[in-house]
């Protein structure tokens, strides 16, 4: 299973968590303004990937779509 997860969107990071502890491919989409910034909690975001990409730009949403 492959799953997209937006930074910052509510239960969003505990759920990608335990969706990539259960085996999901989870691709975390942050702003690029918070790329590469240490997290309050880095337990939560194991086992995923992260991309920054800015998604006021059409660019950008046709890259995450």
């Amino acid at each position: 299973m492959r799953v997209v997860e937006l930074g910052g969107l509510g239960p969003g990071p505990f759920c990608g968590m335990m969706l990539a502890d259960l085996g999901a491919e989870v691709v975390r989409v942050d702003r690029p303004a918070e790329a590469g910034e240490e997290t309050r909690h880095p337990v939560i975001h194991r086992g995923r990937t992260f991309i920054a990409v800015d998604l006021k730009h059409p660019e950008g949403a046709d890259a995450v779509r």
